[in-house]
C-alpha cells in the first residue's frame, strides 16, 4: 500500500486481514498500552491516540506533542487525566488490589504524597438482630 492512498488503507481496514491482531498499539502493556487507533469521520481519516497505563503517560505525552507539531488530525483520549496526572495532581487508589498503588509504592514514585491521602470510612458492620425487618 503506497503511503497516503486513503482508499487502499481504508479497503485494509475493512478487511478481516487484520483481525485478531492489535496493529494499532504502538506500546504494549497489560491491560493496554498506547494505542493510536484510525476513524474516518468527514471523509478523512483521523487518529485516537490512548493511554491507559500510568507508567507510559510521559511517552503519550510526546508522541502526542510529535503528531501536533507533524499537523497529524488526533483525538487525545482522557487527556484531562493524563495531564493530571503528569502534573501530580491527580487521584488515584491506594490499596491491596489490581490498579491500585500500596503506600508504599505511591510514597516512592512521589515522596510526601502519602500525607495527602484521603481514606474511605470503614462500612458500618450491624448485627443481624438489631436490623429492622420492613
Amino acid at each position: 500500500m503506497a503511503p497516503g492512498d486513503a482508499r487502499a488503507f481504508e479497503r485494509w481496514y475493512k478487511s478481516r486481514e487484520w483481525l485478531g491482531a492489535h496493529p494499532w498499539e504502538i506500546v504494549f502493556a497489560h491491560p493496554h498500552g498506547i494505542l493510536l487507533s484510525p476513524y474516518h469521520e468527514g471523509g478523512r481519516w483521523r487518529f485516537h491516540l490512548s493511554v491507559d497505563t500510568l507508567g507510559l503517560y510521559v511517552d503519550a505525552a510526546r508522541m502526542a506533542t510529535a503528531l501536533g507539531e507533524r499537523g497529524v488530525p488526533f483525538e487525545l483520549f482522557r487527556a484531562d487525566e493524563m495531564i493530571a496526572a503528569l502534573r501530580g495532581e491527580d487521584w488515584v487508589e491506594v490499596g491491596p488490589f489490581r490498579s491500585q498503588l500500596s503506600l508504599g509504592e505511591l510514597e516512592e514514585r512521589r515522596p510526601g504524597a502519602t500525607a495527602h491521602v484521603f481514606w474511605d470510612d470503614p462500612p458500618r458492620l450491624l448485627r443481624r438482630s438489631s436490623v429492622k425487618k420492613k
